[in-house]
């Protein structure tokens, strides 16, 4: 197998080339050294922390701690009168503003080499494309007095049951719209079949992680997510 792999559609997305170092290659300095010149930007994903002297040399940084929650479904719970399915494509502006503030702590908007509007038309295509049903299965809102305060995004992943985006409008924090969302997550992967939900954020996001604890999630695996700029 490959030592790394070229990104075409990260590559084509940003404009420059971008390479992957394939988990668990021992030699990532030699995959770093074969690819100067070549690369760009090379994504690294790691059980453990990385050498500072490995990020000295080859100007790399760590760019999130990716942390994966997972829930085994339970039974059925009361959901909120103000969650529905969305269905208006193209989506409103409302919708992708909301998509947009939830990836704030996103590697793409932490790391100062990407240009702020290419981490906004990012999440903007996430939104477009869930919207779509290209790569969600459903997408969720909360909805009160014609005002859109959250979004959640599902699909399958491994078998079970995936949150892609989670995102409440900072005006309605606080207010229970987050674990509404998560409550009404969890009903969609019981409808489904799916005995296991699962959800991936950053380990600076602490009031996601916060709030996936708070609704019976546990940490399942961590992972140290590096770029290295070449």
């Amino acid at each position: 197998m490959t030592p790394y792999e070229r990104l075409s559609w990260d590559s084509d997305f940003f404009g420059f080339e971008v390479y992957r170092i394939q988990n668990g290659h021992a030699d990532v300095a030699q995959c770093l050294s074969d690819l100067k010149g070549r690369a760009r930007l090379v994504y690294l994903a790691a059980a453990g922390e990385t050498e500072a002297a490995l990020l000295d040399t080859y100007n790399g940084r760590l760019a999130d701690i990716k942390t994966t929650f997972e829930k085994d479904v339970e039974g059925p719970v009361a959901l909120s009168p103000f969650i529905s399915s969305y269905t208006t494509n193209p989506a409103e502006e409302a919708l992708i503003r909301l998509g947009i503030e939830s990836g704030v702590y996103s590697r793409f908007k932490v790391d100062d080499n990407f240009e702020e509007e290419k981490y906004k038309e990012l999440y903007r295509l996430w939104v477009m494309n869930s919207v779509s049903r290209k790569i969600a299965k459903e997408v969720l809102v909360y909805r009160q007095q014609e005002q859109l305060s959250g979004l959640i995004t599902l699909g399958e992943k491994g078998g079970n049951g995936d949150i892609g985006l989670v995102a409440v409008d900072p005006a309605s924090r606080g207010k229970g719209v987050g674990m509404a969302l998560m409550a009404a997550a969890e009903a969609w992967s019981r409808r489904q079949g799916y005995r296991q939900l699962q959800v991936v954020t950053q380990g600076a996001n602490t009031p996601a992680c916060n709030l996936y604890q708070k609704c019976g999630f546990h940490i399942a695996r961590i992972e140290y997510f590096y770029h290295f700029w070449l």
